[in-house]
């Protein structure tokens, strides 16, 4: 088991009373033969199941029961320290399935699942999800592309910073680094800063820092690479091939998309030329203009990490659950 916490046998008098005891309405099972509680709710479960998804369960089963341990309704009581009733009912609904597994879930569920099955070793709905959390949060920028939007998880236009802040606290919390770079840059891109009022869904004070000091560089190193197309120092566009003909008006698009430029722009350096809708340079123009636009892309990618002082990429995958 990863946590530091143990697995505490039997509830003692003094951990809670009685009284303050409450069932699952869900997983409280009359045929279950193990109880858990996590902090003042039990769960009553089959120790086949919970053996079957989590070598901690399944070793700490074998151990036979001392021959004067107190039962509650003829089970054993395992108390679970530092976790709470919200994850073990995410990780139960996905023990004890009643809808699709495919269909796309919320953050809690999947910061749950990567939580409890980390630290209870779950091997399958730990692979699963991380491979999933991958695929949304690639390393790559070709995967980058390839990508439509969110598949797994369920982002709302306006939650969108809770779910990103949620999964980076996530990744600090069992070691998955190498989401880190894309994830804080879709919160810069998102715009918002996520601030202490917003509770468990907040950044900590170092990523917060992390993410302005992420925000200004990637401002300066976009008008370095993705955006010195625009730079009128030494202007790219009008290219030296553009015709008498189309050069006054390739001059006034690229003023007036410089005009435009604003911050949310130049810091969004992985959009794609195509959603720039850079539109009324010539041909000659505009294939200048892409191929500083996609080389900048390129070099963004590369220095990601380090924008938001963090490793490369390559040190940050080999760092992933180390």
């Amino acid at each position: 088991m990863s946590s530091n916490e143990p697995l505490t046998k039997r509830r003692r008098e003094e951990d809670a009373a009685p009284d303050d005891v409450t069932r699952s309405s869900e997983y409280f099972f009359d045929d279950g033969n193990i109880i858990l509680q996590v902090e003042s709710t039990q769960f009553r479960l089959h120790k086949t199941v919970l053996a079957m998804h989590s070598t901690v369960f399944r070793d700490m089963f074998t151990v036979p029961l001392p021959a004067d341990e107190p039962l509650v309704d003829n089970c054993a009581v395992v108390v679970l320290s530092g976790d709470s009733p919200e994850d073990w009912n995410h990780l139960l609904s996905a023990m004890y399935p009643i809808r699709s597994t495919h269909e796309k879930q919320t953050v809690e569920f999947v910061c749950a699942l990567l939580r409890l099955s980390t630290k209870y070793d779950i091997p399958e709905f730990r692979r699963q999800w991380l491979a999933r959390l991958h695929e949304e949060l690639p390393t790559t920028l070709a995967e980058y592309d390839s990508g439509a939007g969110w598949k797994y998880i369920v982002v709302a236009g306006d939650n969108s910073h809770c779910v990103l802040a949620s999964l980076i606290d996530l990744a600090r919390e069992i070691g998955i680094h190498s989401i880190l770079p894309l994830t804080l840059y879709s919160l810069v891109w998102d715009d918002v800063l996520v601030a202490p009022a917003t509770g468990t869904n907040k950044l900590n004070l170092s990523d917060q820092a992390a993410y302005l000091r992420g925000q200004l560089r990637l401002l300066r190193l976009s008008s370095t690479t993705t955006m010195r197309w625009l730079e009128p120092e030494e202007p790219l566009v009008p290219c030296a091939t553009c015709s008498s003909e189309s050069r006054p008006d390739c001059s006034r698009v690229v003023e007036d998309f410089r005009k435009r430029c604003t911050s949310e722009i130049s810091a969004g350096v992985f959009a794609s030329w195509t959603e720039l809708a850079v539109d009324g340079l010539c041909d000659a123009c505009e294939e200048a203009a892409r191929t500083v636009y996609e080389e900048g892309r390129v070099e963004c990618w590369k220095q990601l990490p380090s924008i938001f002082d963090l490793p490369d990429w390559e040190e940050l995958k080999r760092l992933d659950l180390d």
